[in-house]
């Protein structure tokens, strides 16, 4: 982009209203965390600690498995009360729902710190491009 064109749309984003610049500084940053932002495939995760499971026999690990699901659902048919498992149930409920608002909450500051993060380079990249401006002109 020629400097021309350069000043030309910083010309035309300083027309636009308040809102409309923060709005098109949205879209900006939402464009730059896609570049930013490196593409995987699922199956990259292909034979990730496939070495955990050398000399496993897979059919004696999956009835271990299933027995020991079976033993928890005896544990909970023998449970002397239903109001205890209710409690107990209602009680890790309430534990899960508190651990999914902590993660919703820590992914939403990990977002913020990206925004951030992204905002700070922006903002270098931009100082660069206002000093080469000031340079040109000069």
């Amino acid at each position: 982009m020629s400097t021309e064109e350069y000043r030309t749309i910083r010309n035309q984003v300083r027309q636009l209203s308040t809102d409309e610049q923060f709005r098109l500084l949205e879209d900006l940053v939402a464009i730059l965390k896609k570049k930013s932002r490196p593409q995987h495939s699922i199956l990259e995760l292909k034979g990730l600690g496939k070495e955990i499971w050398e000399g496993v026999d897979v059919d004696e690990y999956i009835r271990q498995e299933r027995d020991s699901w079976e033993s928890k659902n005896d544990e909970l048919k023998t449970h002397s009360s239903s109001q205890n498992l209710d409690q107990r149930t209602n009680d890790d409920y309430s534990q899960v729902k508190k651990s999914v608002e902590l993660l919703g909450r820590l992914a939403e500051d990990v977002d913020r710190i990206s925004l951030i993060l992204h905002s700070l380079q922006n903002t270098e990249n931009i100082r660069g491009i206002g000093e080469k401006i000031t340079q040109e002109r000069d």
